[in-house]
């Protein structure tokens, strides 16, 4: 499910439309539409995850190890 919708993603930035992508890809557009659908549920599922932190090694870590912080 994933792969496909990256590569209709990827159709659509080409500039093709919806109907035809779909159809090079395989699927309907019902099916496009509901993947879409069930897929930004998760995407917002894991947006409310409390991972807000910096992660250890980032980019900002860094520059505060080297500026002797």
């Amino acid at each position: 499910m994933t792969a496909k919708l990256q590569q209709l993603d990827v159709l659509v930035a080409q500039g093709q439309g919806i109907a035809d992508a779909t159809r090079q890809v395989g699927i309907s557009e019902s099916r496009y539409y509901r993947w879409r659908q069930e897929r930004g549920a998760l995407k917002r599922d894991e947006v409310n995850k409390p991972e807000h932190e910096t992660p250890k090694g980032s980019a900002q870590d860094a520059a505060q190890r080297s500026s002797g912080r």
